[in-house]
C-alpha cells in the first residue's frame, strides 16, 4: 500500500529530526509526532506505550538508509560498520 500524502510530510519531518541530530530516541519521536501532527500518525505497541504508525516508519526507513533502529537502545542512529545490512 502507497503511503498517504500525510504519512509522507510526517516521514520527511522524522528524517529531518534525525539528521539534524545523528540519533533519535523512539520517545523524542513520537512526541515530535504528537505535537505537530496529531495522534493519527501514532499507534500502540505490544508493549501498550506508542509508536510511530506503520506508513509512517515505511517512509521514515526509505528516506534513512544510512541508519538503524537500536532495538536495546529504542533509538534510530547512524549505521556501523558491524550493522548487518537489513
Amino acid at each position: 500500500m502507497n503511503p498517504s500524502k500525510d504519512e509522507i510530510i510526517v516521514g520527511h519531518r522524522l528524517a529531518e529530526l534525525l539528521r539534524q541530530q545523528g540519533r533519535l530516541y523512539e520517545a523524542e519521536a513520537v512526541r515530535a509526532v504528537k505535537k505537530e501532527f496529531g495522534m493519527a500518525f501514532l499507534q500502540r505497541s505490544r508493549g501498550g506505550g506508542w509508536k510511530i504508525a506503520r506508513g509512517v516508519n515505511r517512509v521514515f526507513s526509505e528516506l534513512t538508509p544510512g541508519f538503524v533502529w537500536s532495538t536495546r537502545e529504542k533509538l534510530w542512529r547512524i549505521r556501523r560498520p558491524s550493522d548487518s545490512k537489513n
